[in-house]
């Protein structure tokens, strides 16, 4: 009896086998987008056989998860995989990495899930009581919004910003600096730039409250709604007064395609502790204002647009980092947008799209003209990529170009078009700039033999090491 009874064990457990693995083929069947979505994961966009969604295996509050473009699901195959934290795989392999359980649970949940087996079915299995699975994030809610300003929010702060450059007005040594340095034009400079030194003589900041308050009654209410305004506590007289942030150098009137002011850059007089030379006039107070501080508002990193005196079918499109740089392309007959940072493009999108209304054509090409150093430096030229793949999703269709010239005519555009280098500066598709790129960062940590290794792990010598052969392959491509 006792081995009869130990075939019947053996065969029954063979059977539940064979049952489970037809439950885990039948659930690696499901469309993998419905039960990635079912789990809370949110895709924002399919282009082609590939639908993208932020990496759910990898997003936490500070991870690059919440960064949307290394993920996506081959709608084709039914797989998905993520170039930045190199998971992925079918369903069951990724219900496995979002709730870590192992193959058995994992199919067997989403199988009760979705119907395939009932809830009688599922504890028979497996032994527990069913349960629905929850959503394992929201993943919406790490989706960085895109930039949007309302109609009459804009209205509000084109009309402080004015009447802030009309008020500080500029100086003659700015007007010096902008004219002889910058090369800009007198009707340029009187559009979008004044003078502000509220930080070296701060009684100012109250005599420019007044005289807004004056001129604009209406807005007293939404004064802390304004990036760069907030309000401060007197110490002996316990009130609150309006205030502004101080700053000494140029004020700069960033404007979006349609000529409205989402917020002002300051070129400051003195580099800051960090060393950067360029802020926003905006900042929210919170707790680290020691409660004599409260209000304001961030006006993000909003992207500008500068136009040329005249628009045609051949005016060209394109994007540098900064003001100053922009101003340049526009004066060579370019429309010229700039970021603030290279990173910093979420909702070029939006700005090409308004561009487009405004105009009254279609862009097929936009020139990139991010900095010289981008040969030389594998994060500019990754952030590039990063605005590369962020087009091609968003606004796919446009020929891209970067610009290239070498670093001894100028680090900026604007740099090597003063100095009289514009004949070195060429263009160079984007589909090659890609492979390049693959190519020296492969190659590159061969060459440095950082096979394997994790840049946590690299020593400043290895990085050193794999930056200057970066440098070498990249510009062995780009100027042999």
């Amino acid at each position: 009896m006792r081995v009869v009874t130990d075939w019947v064990e053996d065969s029954k457990t063979s059977y539940t086998d064979r049952w489970i693995k037809a439950i885990i083929h039948d659930v690696n069947q499901l469309e993998m987008t419905k039960v990635l979505s079912h789990y809370g994961v949110k895709f924002v966009k399919t282009t082609g056989n590939r639908a993208h969604a932020m990496c759910p295996f990898h997003v936490s509050k500070n991870h690059a998860g919440k960064k949307l473009g290394s993920f996506s699901v081959s709608i084709g195959k039914n797989l998905c995989y993520c170039f930045a934290c190199q998971k992925g795989g079918n369903n069951v392999a990724s219900y496995q990495l979002l709730f870590n359980c192992d193959e058995k649970t994992a199919a067997l949940q989403i199988a009760c899930d979705f119907g395939l087996i009932t809830k009688e079915e599922f504890e028979k299995l497996s032994d527990v009581e069913y349960v629905k699975t929850e959503a394992k994030y929201d993943f919406q809610k790490y989706v960085k919004p895109k930039p949007v300003y309302q109609d009459e929010v804009l209205k509000v702060r084109t009309d402080t910003y004015e009447f802030m450059r009309d008020y500080f007005g500029l100086t003659d040594e700015d007007r010096e600096l902008l004219e002889k340095k910058r090369a800009l034009e007198p009707e340029r400079i009187a559009a979008d730039y004044f003078s502000i030194d509220t930080k070296s003589n701060p009684n100012k900041v109250t005599d420019f409250c007044a005289a807004f308050a004056k001129r604009f009654p209406e807005y007293a209410s939404e004064m802390t709604s304004i990036p760069g305004f907030f309000e401060h506590k007197n110490k002996l007289t316990n009130s609150w007064k309006p205030s502004i942030m101080l700053f000494d150098g140029i004020g700069i009137l960033i404007r979006d395609a349609n000529g409205k002011i989402p917020g002002v850059q300051i070129r400051m007089k003195n580099l800051d502790v960090n060393g950067l030379r360029y802020k926003f006039m905006s900042y929210d107070y919170g707790d680290g204002s020691k409660g004599y501080n409260r209000g304001g508002c961030s006006c993000g990193t909003p992207i500008d647009v500068v136009y040329p005196d005249n628009i045609t079918r051949d005016t060209m499109v394109c994007l540098a980092e900064g003001r100053f740089k922009a101003e340049i392309l526009r004066q060579q007959g370019c429309i010229g947008i700039s970021v603030q940072g290279v990173n910093n493009f979420n909702g070029i999108d939006l700005t090409l799209n308004a561009i487009e209304a405004k105009i009254g054509r279609q862009i097929k090409r936009l020139y990139i003209f991010y900095d010289a150093d981008i040969v030389e430096n594998p994060s500019v030229f990754k952030a590039l990529m990063s605005l590369a793949q962020y087009l091609d999703e968003e606004k796919p269709g446009i020929d891209m170009y970067q610009m290239v010239w070498r670093m001894e005519a100028g680090k900026g555009i604007d740099d090597c078009i003063l100095a009289g280098n514009r004949a070195m500066v060429r263009p160079i598709a984007m589909s090659k700039m890609k492979e390049i790129y693959d190519m020296s960062i492969k190659e590159a940590t061969v060459i440095a033999g950082l096979e394997g290794v994790k840049p946590i792990d690299m020593t400043g010598e290895d990085r050193e090491n794999f930056i200057n052969a970066f440098q070498t392959l990249v510009c062995g491509e780009l100027f042999p």
